[in-house]
């Protein structure tokens, strides 16, 4: 039987492939620690669960859900839309609930792709943008370069006449967080573009750290369509849970793919996904899930250091977002085939593009004491398991030492400035370095003496201060060049004998005020905040508890169901010049062959 010809286009997905040869590797008795596939190890919070079984019971559970998704969980993402990131949503028109984000991915260029138009694909960049979205529409994905030297944002200029733009902040796989003033950049785009549908891919969004509200592309423009998932903020990559927001227009022709391709998601997991956007308090997610995400972001610390005195290893691309690690080797796949020789399974960045040559992914989607051993034995040293009872990684400090026999790393005590694209505004200390429930709310915790000025001995009573939240949120440990100017003198309140910073006004936070126009290949502070290849967080913690009201039930079952050089690759292949992937990634495990090869498509 002879398949389509597109299907020759389009390359092997890299980690299938990875999965499949891991399993292999595993199965014969081979110790591997897997740091390739995104799927994240840490269970999902304990409610989550629970809502789950509770909805299984519901009368209408086992019947078809509707396309659209359930009418009231739709309205529970616009409630959550709204508090979240203040922009308002119709439910009705504004709102698809999707099986995850990928195949909305999918759907949605399957809906406007027509047989030789051009999407504009960034590189390195998640495989299925140029898979499903140009090949399986037998459309011309056009490159568009991810560079560290413009803190790996695009030149939007080289999305002009195509029929659709994809973009993915925070990135996967570089851990790139955008500046406001690109948010802004694209929302000038779209409104300016009509004809080229801007497809904002916010998956990563909610597992930021210290603290970081990120915001999302439709509090610049309409003219987008942004697609959220469960996967990564609730860790549940197996439910294939998400919804995609924004032009009315846009989703309605997406829905009528779907009507053809799916019968929905179950609506048990639709009311378990709204019962977990309901327990956020404000703009912080549940103090579940901020405590696996302190345990990501202390992975990611660890495994930054780690890599930073690894030979071959050139540079760490240090990030505030998602749970991956991008650094730059001197080759990806000599290192990736010299990581395998001892036990550690990492991405070679070739895998997202050609652009990603020359670099390798690690996400820190397994144990701490496991990447622990992993920097070990990267660094060919013997692993010394830590003595006493088990940490508890969400709180415990990063070690000085990744490694036995490793310098002593000095200490950051460094503030943490918070930006808003060109214009620092005010100081936050870093450190939001754990979180912990206390009377059933989330609390998060730091040293009173790094977040207020004290000119009186506080009394003996806890004095706790409500978290800022901000925006946006970068900071100077993502700087590669710039200094930003100091921040300016604010006015402080007493309460309790203690000072601290007044709120932030609604002035001063709006999204929407004016920037000066931004240039991505003009290096100034505008990128100041998205990388940095030397820095650490403190362990100083502010003491801080979150209040809100109690969600509200409701009965489910009552509810009817930057090169600027431009190019066109047509082929899409991955490797012109050593050939094809799926030779690649036998390269990778050429000591494990003859093994068959199955069908599993992970999600990365």
């Amino acid at each position: 039987m002879i398949p389509a010809r597109r299907l020759q286009n389009l390359p092997p997905y890299l980690f299938a492939k990875l999965e499949e040869k891991a399993n292999q590797v595993r199965e014969k008795g081979v110790d591997l620690i897997d740091l390739g596939i995104a799927d994240p190890d840490l269970q999902p919070p304990d409610f989550l669960l629970e809502s789950v079984k509770t909805h299984l019971h519901d009368s209408d559970a086992h019947l078809y859900p509707t396309s659209r998704g359930d009418r009231k969980v739709r309205r529970i993402i616009a409630e959550w839309f709204l508090k979240r990131f203040d922009v308002e949503l119709d439910p009705e028109r504004e709102i698809v609930i999707t099986m995850g984000s990928k195949g909305a991915l999918a759907d949605i260029a399957r809906a406007f792709v027509n047989p030789g138009d051009i999407i504009a694909n960034p590189q390195p960049g998640y495989p299925v943008y140029g898979g499903a979205g140009a090949v399986l529409n037998d459309a011309i994905s056009r490159t568009m370069p991810l560079r560290p030297e413009f803190g790996f944002l695009p030149d939007l200029k080289l999305a002009e006449g195509t029929r659709l733009l994809f973009l993915n902040y925070p990135n996967n796989p570089t851990g790139a967080i955008a500046p406001n003033s690109f948010y802004e950049e694209t929302g000038h785009f779209a409104e300016e573009h009509p004809k080229t549908l801007v497809v904002w891919d916010a998956a990563y969004t909610e597992l930021a750290f210290d603290s970081l509200h990120l915001p999302s592309i439709l509090q610049f423009t309409r003219k987008a369509v942004e697609m959220h998932s469960l996967s990564k903020m609730m860790n549940v990559t197996g439910y294939r849970i998400g919804f995609a927001v924004g032009n009315p227009d846009a989703l309605d022709a997406m829905l009528r793919i779907k009507t053809q391709v799916d019968s929905g998601a179950p609506v048990f997991i639709q009311r378990a996904m709204a019962d977990a956007l309901q327990r956020y308090k404000g703009k912080f997610p549940p103090a579940e899930a901020l405590r696996s995400h302190a345990q990501y972001k202390r992975r990611k610390q660890l495994m930054e250091n780690g890599l930073d005195s690894i030979d071959g290893v050139e540079k760490v691309f240090r990030s505030k977002a998602t749970f991956f690690v991008w650094a730059k080797v001197t080759d990806d796949m000599e290192f990736v085939e010299s990581a395998l020789e001892k036990g550690v399974i990492l991405t070679p960045g070739r895998g997202f593009g050609d652009l990603g040559k020359g670099y390798i992914r690690a996400a820190v989607t397994a144990p701490y004491e496991r990447i622990e051993e992993a920097i070990c034995r990267l660094k060919g040293k013997e692993y010394v398991k830590p003595e006493g009872p088990p940490r508890d990684e969400s709180i415990t400090p990063v070690p000085e030492k990744p490694c036995p026999d490793e310098p002593k790393a000095e200490e950051s005590t460094d503030e943490t400035v918070i930006a808003d694209a060109e214009t620092y505004n005010f100081t936050y200390t870093p450190g939001s370095e754990g979180v912990k429930v206390v009377d059933g709310e989330p609390k998060t915790i730091m040293d009173e003496e790094d977040s207020v000025d004290m000119d009186e001995t506080p009394s003996e009573e806890p004095h706790e201060t409500p978290i800022q939240t901000f925006s946006m949120a970068p900071d100077p440990e993502f700087m590669e060049f710039g200094t930003p100017a100091e921040p300016e003198e604010k006015e402080t309140s007493t309460t309790d004998d203690v000072e601290i910073e007044p709120d932030i006004s609604e002035e001063e936070t709006d999204l929407h005020e004016e920037e000066e126009e931004y240039d991505p290949h003009h290096s100034n502070g505008d990128l100041d905040m998205l990388f940095t290849s030397n820095s650490k967080d403190t362990d100083d913690v502010v003491e801080a508890e979150l209040v809100d009201e109690e969600p509200e039930k409701f009965d489910y079952a009552s509810m009817g169901s930057r090169s600027v050089q431009m190019e066109d690759n047509s082929d899409n292949s991955s490797d012109d010049d050593d050939g094809d992937d799926e030779d690649i990634i036998d390269a990778i495990f050429e000591d494990f062959e003859g093994f068959d090869d199955s069908d599993d498509k992970p999600e990365s």
